[in-house]
């Protein structure tokens, strides 16, 4: 059973390559953009808002034996496939992110008084044990605006899922599909 599903996964890999070929033939070009934090929902608005793209996961060790990409090597990407004024309007394109440690706050988040379900938020906020449950006695301000954050307040954003900054798309490479079809 075991060997059935790496079969499976190999099958997926070389369907993913074949994939990419076919993105080759139908776009001049492919970025590869950096993959720290894209999610699905964020790659399909890039596919709707930027006109004549598309994207793709593709298994890097695939890709890097059959093209010479040793660039993407050390990178976590995915392919954009588009033309030139798709990588004029993804060079523009933000979306949102955690804030960092010494960024600066947008805006006041206030946690609500009352019943901490999250464990890991709970163990950071000034909570009391009632009943086997967290409670907030009363409202909890992690972030000021304009406030400059610190680590402490950067992980409680990310307990409650806030993304209050905008972060530019990096973009890893760029190149031109059908110089890169022949370069296998």
């Amino acid at each position: 059973m075991k060997n059935l599903k790496h079969k499976k996964t190999k099958a997926k890999k070389l369907n993913d390559l074949e994939k990419f070929e076919e993105m080759l033939k139908q776009h001049p070009c492919a970025v590869a953009v950096e993959n720290t934090d894209l999610k699905n929902n964020l790659l399909k608005s890039i596919r709707q808002e930027i006109e004549n793209t598309s994207t793709l996961h593709v298994k890097k060790n695939f890709l890097i034996k059959k093209y010479k990409t040793e660039e993407l090597e050390d990178k976590n990407f995915v392919f954009v496939f588009t033309d030139q004024k798709g990588i004029e309007k993804l060079k523009e394109y933000k979306y949102e992110a955690f804030l960092e440690e010494g960024d600066i706050s947008p805006e006041e988040v206030v946690v609500k008084k009352g019943i901490i379900k999250d464990k890991a938020l709970a163990e950071q906020l000034p909570t009391l044990t009632k009943d086997n449950l967290e409670y907030l006695e009363e409202d909890y301000k992690v972030v000021s605006a304009g406030e400059k954050v610190e680590k402490k307040q950067c992980e409680i954003l990310k307990l409650l899922k806030k993304k209050l900054k905008e972060e530019p798309i990096k973009i890893i490479s760029i190149f031109e599909s059908e110089k890169l079809r022949l370069n296998k």
